[in-house]
């Protein structure tokens, strides 16, 4: 049995792990907390996932200077170096809305404890360097804010008839803000992931090892051609 093209999807799913391979959501089922509840409109998102990179990356900058100390004094200054990412990711985030504070509450300074940050910063920043550690930070941070962006303009949609805050449809249906049918949402989507996935590797199966009634269907084609 071929598996050539199968092989070359495994390989860009390799590349694009934290985006399409393993996202960290709707495979990996990490950050769902910031996604099922405070992602109920598209800013909300769209601060979420700047606080989540300011986050990420001053964490993997902190990992490499100290990856030599002790456990217990890394895990404490990776966490005090995320918490002024977010500090630092508020200037930002208040150029999308001043008033998207109110909506995050809690969620906004807990994003400096997120478990990206440990997973990136406290554990890969020890085994590799500084590049290879940030590509895959940022490739996380790429795979929550496509989850975290769709969920809350859907969201958003459906609460007000509105994307961005301009109103596009005329719609109210108030279940939506509520963590259990951000819950499903998610569930969907992952469940449409995989299911798509399959289906493209059943495709690549297929042409790269086609059925007898393939190879004769497709000698009649050259044959008229």
């Amino acid at each position: 049995m071929k598996l050539t093209r199968n092989r070359k999807l495994r390989r860009f799913f390799d590349v694009t792990k934290g985006i399409f391979g393993r996202n960290i959501v709707l495979v990996s089922g990490l950050m769902l907390p910031y996604i099922i509840m405070p992602a109920v409109s598209l800013k909300a998102s769209v601060a979420l996932t700047i606080a989540m990179l300011f986050a990420v990356l001053m964490g993997i900058a902190a990992a490499q200077f100290i990856s030599k100390l002790d456990d217990w004094v890394r895990y404490i200054l990776i966490t005090l170096a995320s918490l002024g990412g977010v500090a630092l990711s508020r200037l930002v985030i208040r150029l999308v809305s001043a008033e998207i504070f109110d909506t995050l509450g809690i969620y906004l300074p807990l994003m400096a404890v997120n478990s990206i940050v440990v997973l990136c910063a406290a554990e890969r920043a020890r085994r590799e360097n500084l590049l290879h550690t940030a590509v895959y930070g940022l490739s996380t941070v790429v795979g929550f804010s496509l989850v975290a962006c769709t969920v809350g303009a859907l969201r958003e949609l459906m609460l007000s008839g509105s994307i961005w805050g301009t109103p596009v449809a005329t719609v109210s249906f108030p279940v939506a803000a509520t963590v259990f049918f951000g819950f499903i949402m998610v569930a969907f989507f992952g469940a449409a992931v995989q299911a798509m996935r399959r289906v493209i590797v059943g495709i690549n199966l297929r042409l790269d090892n086609p059925t007898a009634e393939d190879l004769l269907r497709q000698q009649e084609e050259r044959m008229v051609d």
